[in-house]
């Protein structure tokens, strides 16, 4: 079965999810609303796998998530797919979806189409549910924030619409967290312009998206400067985190297309919806492109996801994070 919006999820369960999609919001909402409706039905436990590369120890899964379901009555395993799956892995992962442990629900996240195969496609289809996410395009983006406005019951005239529109453009993510404040602060009560522009300029969330402005410019004072801001306001660091890995992600895309099929990068751009100054910052940084080090910074992010997470505690977060940031600049000079 086959999906578009998150609404069209049935009651009952099934043993496969299969989530497709990009924007990061969304896929929250889409993983939160399974695991909520799992839970009435006693999923209560889960264990996530993040699968990052091609040397993913798919024997330690198995006897994981084996001996995890002997051992509790109900559990959702989540996969987080992050790269493409190699024919081992697809083989693999493919038998084990056809043999999934009694009790067990199999939760799978993956932001490209491309990293799973048809065939494996194919099977979830027909075995379970696939959530296809889509994305949020540049001239669907008022419509959308004005749904998102109405199903949170966040009362604006006109203008305050226009003044949240300026300030999240393009930014599904921040524009779901000023509507999710604003809906605590102020319920369905009519929001002033004023009032309104006063929450937004306080936030410092805009300030993340900031980030990427001042590495376009190479403003070392201004990465600084931002840094410090959103450590004081106790910014969450994954929000940092993934604004940085979709850049490089973006970064890497472009340049495959471009290199290997010679698709300029304003057609690439054109297709993706991108500003003006995005453009301008994907022509410098692939004018001296290295494809070396966005393979390091790469694997540097993997190492902030494994500190943020807890896995490692011998690193200062902050730190680590304007290095990367630091490293971007690097490649433009």
């Amino acid at each position: 079965m086959k999906i578009n919006k998150i609404e069209q999820l049935p009651n009952k369960i099934t043993s496969i999810y299969l989530i497709l999609g990009t924007e990061f919001i969304l896929i929250n909402e889409a993983r939160d609303k399974i695991h909520k409706l799992c839970t009435t039905y006693g999923y209560d436990f889960y264990h996530v796998f993040d699968i990052e590369e091609s040397n993913f120890n798919w024997n330690n899964f198995l006897n994981i998530t084996y001996n995890t379901s002997i051992l509790t009555d109900k559990i959702i395993i989540e996969l987080r797919i992050q790269y493409k799956l190699t024919k081992k892995s697809h083989d693999i992962l493919q038998h084990y979806l056809k043999n999934i442990p009694q009790n067990t629900i199999i939760l799978i996240i993956c932001n490209k189409n491309d990293y799973i195969p048809n065939t494996l496609l194919n099977m979830i289809s027909t075995l379970g549910i696939i959530i296809k996410i889509p994305l949020i395009k540049l001239r669907d983006f008022p419509n959308w924030l004005n749904t998102r406005l109405k199903m949170f019951q966040v009362n604006l005239d006109n203008q305050g619409l226009m003044l949240l529109l300026n300030y999240t453009m393009g930014n599904p993510l921040a524009a779901s967290q000023e509507i999710e404040k604003l809906s605590i602060l102020y319920g369905t009560k009519k929001i002033m312009l004023d009032e309104l522009h006063n929450i937004i300029s306080a936030n410092p969330f805009f300030d993340v998206f900031e980030l990427m402005n001042a590495i376009i410019e190479q403003n070392i004072i201004s990465i600084k400067s931002i840094f410090d801001y959103l450590k004081n306001n106790n910014m969450e660091p994954t929000i940092i985190l993934w604004i940085i890995i979709n850049e490089i992600r973006t970064l890497n895309d472009i340049y495959f297309h471009h290199h290997y099929y010679n698709i300029s990068i304003d057609i690439l751009s054109n297709k993706k919806n991108f500003s003006f100054n995005k453009v301008l910052f994907i022509k410098k940084i692939l004018k001296y492109y290295n494809y070396q080090q966005l393979q390091l910074l790469h694997k540097k992010l993997t190492c902030l996801d494994h500190i943020i997470k807890g896995v490692d505690k011998n690193h200062i977060i902050w730190h680590e994070l304007e290095n990367i940031c630091f490293n971007l600049v690097g490649l433009l000079i």
